[in-house]
């Protein structure tokens, strides 16, 4: 049991993306935010790509009349490392397949990752009871400091 940890340390030591907290949300929704993008450039009627400060949105519409979504994220880490999150496969106007991957040519400094996510049984605004956010944490835990979890997790051996 990991007492103490920020979150995107611990997301990197089980899972091998370098993805701070406030990354999550627009992987998993394929929802974000521009502040002041760059440039908008379409291609034919059903192809846009929004360039940001922080890389590149890439929006489609299946058909012209309707609505625009984001099917390409790209991202720079604050360290530099670059990402792309790929959405498809939509529900009710979420992804349910995702697949984020490192851009970084050179190597960088960070090793490379490609991680797939299969959503299921997706709700949207369901009433959460304060069960759903109690840890249920079984007497026979033992703590684990965060270099132990890098060490025993998935990607340890690396």
């Amino acid at each position: 049991m990991l007492e103490h940890g920020r979150p995107d340390e611990v997301l990197e030591a089980t899972a091998g993306v370098p993805f701070a907290a406030a990354d999550l949300l627009p992987i998993l929704t394929g929802c974000t935010s521009v502040d002041a993008p760059a440039e908008v450039r379409g291609f034919g009627d059903r192809w846009n790509v929004v360039a940001t400060t922080e890389g590149g949105l890439y929006l489609q519409r299946e058909k012209t009349t309707e609505p625009w979504r984001i099917v390409a994220n790209e991202r720079r880490a604050a360290d530099g490392a670059r990402w792309r999150a790929e959405s498809s496969e939509f529900q009710d106007g979420l992804p349910t397949s995702i697949r984020v991957t490192s851009l970084d040519e050179d190597g960088g400094v960070r090793q490379a990752f490609d991680l797939r996510l299969v959503l299921s049984q997706v709700e949207i605004n369901t009433p959460l009871g304060a069960p759903v956010f109690t840890v249920q944490i079984p007497a026979s835990a033992t703590p684990i400091t965060l270099d132990e979890l890098r060490a025993s997790g998935p990607l340890g051996s690396r």
